[in-house]
């Protein structure tokens, strides 16, 4: 049993309102390199935050994870970095929203039924109900049948016995780990 198993209102994702270039460079974070995923093996990646927004100058819609990293076989993307998974849902949709699917049911521990718009609309909340939930991750290069290259990423649960006792760490030190 998964965390929609619960009715929980909340707030929708926040769509974009407008856009000021300026704005939040105070606590922007400088970046060797972008931070998106390099093929390889992640063993455990903690998820600081999942969005879902559209953009306001295409009209586009977007779904972000993003995650520190805990352990990493890639050595671009060392342990103690960070990385995000971007997807473009406007595009190919039933593709794209199958990935959120299947990325969302391995995060949460869920069954598919349980992954409906409503528990999508939550984890993208405010509330933030995925944060610090640890996720396993194998990132390769593929092709298309077409020859168009993409990066495919197999997601795998972390056991809750695991997540639990990562909690009840983190909850204990007072932080989460970055």
């Amino acid at each position: 049993m998964g965390m929609f198993d619960k009715k929980t209102e909340d707030k929708e994702p926040k769509m974009q309102q407008g856009y000021d270039m300026f704005s939040g460079i105070d606590n922007a974070k400088v970046m060797e390199k972008d931070p998106y995923i390099d093929p390889g093996v992640y063993p455990l990646l903690y998820c600081s935050c999942l969005k879902a927004f559209q953009s306001k100058r295409d009209g586009q819609s977007f779904f972000v994870a993003e995650f520190d990293i805990l352990d990493s076989n890639v050595e671009s993307r060392p342990a103690g970095t960070r990385m995000a998974l971007v997807i473009n849902y406007s595009k190919s949709p039933e593709v794209k929203l199958n990935n959120i699917k299947t990325f969302l049911m391995r995060l949460t521990d869920s069954e598919e039924d349980e992954v409906t718009s409503e528990a999508f609309k939550l984890c993208c909340s405010e509330k933030n109900p995925c944060r610090g939930r640890l996720i396993r991750l194998e990132a390769v290069n593929a092709t298309t049948k077409n020859g168009a290259k993409f990066l495919q990423c197999s997601w795998a649960t972390v056991p809750e016995e695991v997540q639990a006792k990562a909690e009840s760490l983190r909850n204990e030190a007072g932080f989460s780990p970055f």
